[in-house]
């Protein structure tokens, strides 16, 4: 159970906020930036896998009490641009939290957590434990010991190519959810700044794969494109031979002393027109 939640409600008014949060949605936002520092989480370029049933378990305290309100809760942050979340091919949802989140957490010299003398905790100078993670505040210093405010620098053509390859994936189901462009985006983004790959080449590898009968079922994202992309491209470039029929009388003619009987058919193939 997390024991702790960290709330700072003058920020929170400071950025405007209280109106349309209450502390049971800060709650939750507190929780999640704990996850982006818990050293198990599941992370995936700043986002942190949340799996909502053990959140619920976790925080008895909420008045949210099913995974569809949660999912609500969730909505109405990202709306707030508090958070931003993408659903992976599982089902799995990620979330990281913005800007926007750490300016409404963040302490000032005159309204610090434990600036009040009449506190039990006004006089320690000690870090105060957050379930895994630990801040220390020392005045204005509010410091994660890891920051996730990542900005996502993909280009124009990043996000033409991700909305491509989203039609193309209509064509073939109808029903495909709409997913997080920007995510896509950002995951061509990494092809082409750490993979150092071209957008015409990103693009014919998942054509390729788009009209294989194998992959079509299993390329269904920039991510899972990139996953698989050295096996597909050397598909691409190797495709199968198609088999050519032989004659009896065209094995004998073409074996040599020595030969199996598929060496000896190799042979008699590829001497065909």
């Amino acid at each position: 159970m997390k024991y702790t939640i960290l709330i700072n409600q003058q920020a929170v008014v400071n950025a405007g906020l209280h109106n349309e949060t209450d502390l049971n949605d800060w709650a939750i936002l507190e929780y999640i930036h704990g996850w982006l520092c818990h050293p198990k989480a599941t992370i995936n370029d700043g986002y942190v896998w949340i799996n909502y049933a053990f959140l619920l378990k976790e925080m008895p305290l909420l008045i949210v009490k099913s995974k569809s309100s949660l999912a609500g809760r969730i909505k109405k942050l990202t709306k707030l641009n508090l958070i931003d979340t993408w659903q992976d091919e599982d089902g799995r949802i990620f979330i990281k939290t913005l800007d926007l989140y750490y300016q409404s957490v963040q302490f000032s010299d005159d309204n610090t957590p434990f600036a009040q003398t009449n506190t039990p905790f006004a006089q320690t100078n000690t870090p105060v434990r957050l379930d895994e993670h630990t801040i220390n505040y020392k005045g204005s210093n509010y410091k994660n010991k890891r920051s996730l405010s990542k900005k996502i620098n993909f280009s124009d053509d990043d996000m033409k190519l991700s909305k491509f390859i989203y039609k193309k994936l209509l064509e073939l189901n109808p029903n495909k959810p709409v997913p997080n462009f920007e995510k896509w985006a950002d995951t061509i983004r990494l092809m082409r700044d750490r993979d150092k790959l071209t957008h015409k080449k990103i693009q014919n590898v998942f054509l390729f794969a788009n009209n294989d009968e194998l992959w079509r079922v299993n390329i269904l994202s920039p991510s899972k494109l990139r996953d698989k992309f050295d096996a597909l491209e050397t598909k691409m470039r190797n495709p199968p031979r198609q088999r050519i029929m032989v004659s009896e009388a065209d094995i004998k003619k073409y074996a040599k002393p020595g030969d199996s009987r598929d060496k000896a058919i190799s042979r008699a193939q590829e001497a065909m027109p």
